[in-house]
């Protein structure tokens, strides 16, 4: 299903308009206007190739989402529930314990800008 999506909305993806994960969709926006902006150019696609919505899954111009295990609010993305793993870690005593360490945090590299 993911490919289809991916095959169906790839316009919208190169312009940044929506993010696909399998069958679930997600439009980004700086605020609602331009949020129903961007609606409006996905809603024609998936109407066009029979997408069905589910209106008890839709959330519709919300400032903060959880998807798959992150939070994602005002472009910025945080983990969900690994950040206590990192702050109750015990203080690395070996090479082995830095690199498992290490390799933890590596998990949040993605949620840190520069």
């Amino acid at each position: 299903m993911e490919r289809l999506c991916v095959a169906w909305f790839r316009d919208l993806l190169k312009e940044g308009i929506d993010i696909i994960y399998m069958d679930d969709i997600i439009i980004p926006s700086i605020d609602e206007l331009y949020g129903i902006k961007r609606l409006s150019r996905v809603l024609p696609v998936a109407s066009e190739y029979g997408l069905e919505l589910n209106l008890k899954k839709i959330n519709f111009l919300k400032s903060k989402i959880e998807f798959l295990g992150y939070i994602i609010e005002n472009g910025n993305i945080s983990p969900l529930d690994k950040t206590a793993a990192v702050q109750n870690f015990p203080e690395p005593k070996s090479v082995k314990q830095v690199q498992s360490f290490l390799g933890l945090t590596g998990y949040f590299r993605k949620c840190i800008q520069n």
